[in-house]
């Protein structure tokens, strides 16, 4: 059961600094499928030497149930003992469960001031991993298997202790000594 990853909404804007910026409400698009899915919310921007940062209301058009998420880049330059750059330019996140129906996106542009202009870029993707979902089920396999060898482990020690073939190191030869 691969997961479909795809693209439900994409869709471009300017940021203009000392503009009103005011929330976008984009037309109703549909998020497929038969059972709540992750979806992915990507921004892309073409930041340089600033940021730009979104917030971005997933509102079911029929139950006006609204999940909520924020993005932001941030992409720098410059030159001092030679040319570094730090940060980039792209950034996305899992909101996890969202189920199928139709839907309307509100972006909340925010810039860095002194940056002129900026186009940006918001893309969602349905049905895609939470790879929480994957590590924590990973986590809870392994609890068990690491609870036996530990008392195994404790066992042997236990069962060992008092021989004088032991193969477990005494606690006493742990701490050097200055005996010599």
């Amino acid at each position: 059961a691969s997961k479909a990853n795809q693209v439900v909404f994409d869709q471009s804007w300017t940021y203009l600094t000392g503009a009103s910026n005011a929330p976008v409400v984009t037309e109703p698009f549909e998020i497929g499928g038969t059972h709540p899915q992750g979806v992915r919310a990507e921004l892309f921007a073409g930041v340089e030497n600033g940021w730009l940062g979104v917030d971005l209301d997933l509102v079911r058009v029929d139950t006006q149930a609204t999940e909520t998420a924020s993005l932001e880049v941030g992409f720098y330059t410059g030159y001092d003992d030679g040319p570094w750059q730090e940060g980039r330019r792209d950034a996305d996140l899992v909101v996890p469960s969202v189920a199928p129906g139709r839907y309307r996106l509100v972006v909340e542009p925010e810039g860095q001031p002194g940056v002129s202009e900026v186009t940006y870029r918001v893309r969602l993707v349905r049905d895609v991993m939470v790879w929480s979902n994957v590590w924590l089920g990973l986590l809870l396999l392994l609890a068990y298997p690491a609870y036996r060898w530990l008392r195994e482990h404790a066992f042997e020690r236990g069962r060992w202790s008092a021989s004088d073939f032991s193969p477990f190191t005494p606690v006493s030869e742990w701490v050097e000594s200055d005996d010599d």
